[in-house]
């Protein structure tokens, strides 16, 4: 079985000396998040695709191609947000990079509700630090805005620097930073 997070974000102090208890059994850890909050597009984030790559948009034609490299790992994404494909098909948006038949990242839209949404995003492993998040979350960025939502969020770890960075590359602002109290579950 593969182990995740939980995490519980906490307004008072009280709640710190509490968690561990109600998690008996399991590693908890205090640690910090951030949020970012994205307001504009990046100019021609076009330019920045190499001829062998393609953004794609995540609809039905491309969650229906089952030779594609990675596409479980995105369906897993998908599902860890929305219940089912076809209930992110219908109330939220994502795009990938595509690399021939291989997925090399995808950012998705989550949360989504009114004028607002928060951001998803992966890039396989061998792939990272070559601009797949910063192109993938780039279109996502233009497709919301031209779409009505205004208010783009962004989470991550506090020391998560790689994370920070690309949403200041992306024109984040830095909101807030706020504690959780997180357990790793490893059963059910």
């Amino acid at each position: 079985m593969t182990p995740y997070e939980c995490l519980i974000y906490y307004a008072s102090s009280l709640w710190e000396s509490v968690f561990p208890s109600l998690c008996q059994g399991m590693e908890t850890r205090a640690v910090n998040r951030c949020y970012f909050e994205l307001a504009s597009a990046t100019l021609n984030w076009q330019a920045l695709l190499p001829a062998n790559w393609k953004i794609c948009p995540i609809d039905a034609m491309l969650l229906a191609e089952r030779r594609l490299q990675h596409l479980p790992e995105l369906i897993e994404e998908i599902h860890s947000e929305s219940p089912s494909q076809e209930d992110f098909l219908a109330h939220k948006f994502g795009f990938c990079l595509q690399e021939a038949t291989t997925l090399i990242g995808w950012c998705l839209s989550e949360y989504n509700h009114a004028d607002r949404c928060e951001i998803g995003i992966e890039t396989v492993p061998a792939y990272r630090r070559r601009g797949v998040a910063f192109i993938s979350a780039s279109a996502l960025i233009a497709h919301a805005l031209a779409n009505g939502i205004t208010r783009i969020g962004w989470h991550c770890w506090g020391h998560n620097a790689a994370s920070r960075a690309l949403a200041g590359k992306l024109g984040g602002a830095l909101i807030t930073e706020y504690p959780v109290q997180s357990c790793r579950i490893t059963r059910f």
